[in-house]
């Protein structure tokens, strides 16, 4: 059976914010913040849980900017911030947890949207900046919080918390954390390989938008961002090694693309997601092989694109 593809394309003027991300199985929960038109302060973040095709579950979470993950059948977990803690709230398989519009408060000092990745069952990693732009870094092992309950690891300094991180992991004890170097826009690189962590590395680059990350299989991963001419940049890891330099991606038509989403669905699998206001919403993809062509899939005379999601179940 091919493997199934959804893509979730938030147009303007829609509600900002709208994320679907699906745990294992047939189970999709969508997640959207709602905002006051009078004075555009964040509301409620409204999740809707559906099972089959079927809405089963509905809540509200006090909380900003979130990310999900599941580590393995019937686990979803969500992560947030609420201008103190970072916030979370897990589906057991059977309720969600902290109960009614309760959310489990963990370390403090975040301000940029959580990035939260498992590289396995049982395991949880989130991610994210405090104000210096310090990486910080909390992990689920199975049984309970680590560094500490409410207590951030600080890895790398440096980052630009302007505009967040990414995060990515290709397999157990291997993660990939970049982020933007605020002097030169250039991405900044600091991985853990199972014994420790590195030191925050340059990684080259003229960064507009992103970067991205995202991992085919064991041993491989991307690296992607849109540079200042709306051109789309990769380096990636064969397995042994990082490519020596980015290679840039010409776009169709000279478009100069200001929206970047990036996702795989298997093996040698790897889909890149590209939209400008005008022109609309391209697709890029490799299949093991070579890169396709750039192929369109709206044109100018839609509806602007604002965001892409894509998830694969």
């Amino acid at each position: 059976m091919a493997p199934l593809l959804k893509i979730f394309i938030q147009w303007l003027p829609a509600l900002p914010g709208t994320l679907r991300s699906p745990s294992h199985g047939q189970s999709t929960v969508q997640v959207q913040p709602s905002f006051s038109k009078a004075n555009q302060q964040q509301q409620p973040i409204a999740v809707t849980q559906t099972v089959h095709g079927k809405t089963s579950h509905s809540l509200e979470l006090e909380t900003k900017q979130i990310s999900s993950v599941s580590w393995g059948k019937n686990h979803l977990d969500i992560f947030g911030y609420n201008g103190e803690n970072l916030t979370h709230k897990y589906w057991d398989g059977y309720q969600w947890n902290p109960s009614g519009h309760e959310l489990e408060q963990l370390g403090q000092g975040l301000v940029t949207k959580p990035v939260s990745i498992s590289w396995g069952t049982g395991r949880m990693d989130v991610f994210g900046l405090n104000e210096l732009g310090t990486i910080l870094h909390q992990y689920y092992d199975g049984t309970a919080w680590k560094p500490h309950h409410a207590e951030f690891e600080q890895l790398g300094k440096g980052c630009n918390p302007s505009y967040g991180i990414a995060a990515g992991t290709w397999g157990p004890d291997h993660l990939d954390v970049f982020c933007r170097d605020p002097n030169d826009d250039q991405v900044l690189h600091q991985y853990y390989n199972g014994r420790r962590w590195s030191e925050l590395e340059p990684f080259g680059g003229d960064v507009s938008i992103g970067p991205r990350v995202v991992s085919w299989g064991e041993n491989h991963m991307a690296v992607f961002f849109l540079d200042h001419d709306g051109e789309v940049n990769q380096r990636y890891w064969d397995g042994s090694q990082w490519s020596s330099e980015w290679v840039t991606f010409t776009n169709p038509k000279e478009y100069q693309f200001d929206t970047l989403t990036v996702s795989s669905w298997g093996e040698n699998r790897l889909d890149v997601w590209a939209a400008e206001r005008k022109s609309g919403l391209w697709h890029l993809y490799w299949d093991g092989y070579q890169w396709s062509e750039w192929e369109c899939l709206s044109g100018p005379d839609d509806e602007p694109v604002d965001h892409v999601g894509v998830a694969s179940w």
